[in-house]
């Protein structure tokens, strides 16, 4: 199955500083799967209690567990969000239960590989980026986009930076080796 799909679940910050847990969902859906996220057919089988003690909402897990669903009976293809242009893939995904703009823009970035997109909803990105910029408001979505733009080709590498300083500063990366320079 396709990065988009692999992607969705990974609805929220929280659950990228969760990582460590992730195989305990390895334990719950082990049958018939090679890959590091299990088959769509294995998650669809399980009910949304077992989801839980991976710290997901029952809202969540439910909407991972349906959109599984629907990929393994073929009542859903995500193979050709590729082929459509942002605004377009993004407009499928926020149609699927749990997806809202930041999901369907983080999709676009890490399912789909389209550096240039900032998911401008993260509030931690947000926080770091107006940290780093030294702004006294705090941005807004559009604040986001503003800001980005003169590097818009370039947004899912800024994002990516901050979220792993963000990660390191917290604690859950350990970087050894020399300091870069932030300039």
């Amino acid at each position: 199955m396709g990065g988009a799909y692999q992607k969705l679940p990974g609805l929220s910050r929280r659950h990228l500083l969760q990582a460590q847990r992730v195989h305990e969902l390895h334990l719950l859906a082990r049958q018939n799967f090679s890959h590091a996220f299990p088959a769509p057919e294995n998650l669809a089988r399980l009910d949304t209690e077992a989801l839980r003690p991976l710290g997901l909402s029952r809202q969540k897990a439910r909407a991972i567990i349906e959109l599984a669903s629907a990929i393994s009976e073929k009542r859903l293809n995500l193979d050709g969000l590729e082929n459509l242009d942002n605004e377009a893939a993004s407009d499928r995904l926020r149609k699927l239960r749990g997806v809202g703009r930041w999901s369907a823009e983080y999709v676009l970035l890490r399912g789909l590989g389209r550096l240039h997109v900032f998911p401008g909803d993260d509030m931690g990105a947000r926080n770091r980026l107006q940290h780093r910029l030294d702004l006294a408001e705090p941005l807004d979505y559009e604040g986001v986009r503003y800001f980005i733009a003169p590097w818009r080709t370039y947004g899912g590498f800024i994002y990516f930076h901050l979220l792993l300083k963000g990660l390191t500063e917290a604690g859950f990366l350990n970087v050894k080796g020399e300091r870069l320079s932030d300039d």
